[in-house]
């Protein structure tokens, strides 16, 4: 389980800060770990590494999302004076 928390939190460290939305998903994938190890299924534990890329994919695509925005606030701003001598 302790290597699930350290991954969870390490994924999380990637993107920023934990909120308060961040801490449902952890416990929710300490419990599914836990339940693995627990029932004997250790299957169940890739559930849990499966939680970590949602969340990771989820963080990434807001990165990516706000670095397209950036780009194209950059762009219109730098043709503002080109598009003015048309």
């Amino acid at each position: 389980m302790a290597a699930l928390l350290g991954a969870g939190f390490f994924a999380i460290a990637l993107v920023g800060p934990a909120s308060a939305a961040d801490l449902p998903l952890i416990t929710a994938m300490a419990l599914v770990w836990q339940y693995g190890e627990k029932s004997g299924n250790e299957s169940w534990k890739g559930l849990s590494w499966g939680m970590i890329l949602v969340a990771l994919q989820a963080a990434l695509t807001v990165i990516g999302n706000a670095t397209m925005c950036i780009a194209a606030f950059r762009i219109y701003k730098s043709s503002e004076g080109s598009s003015k001598k048309l």
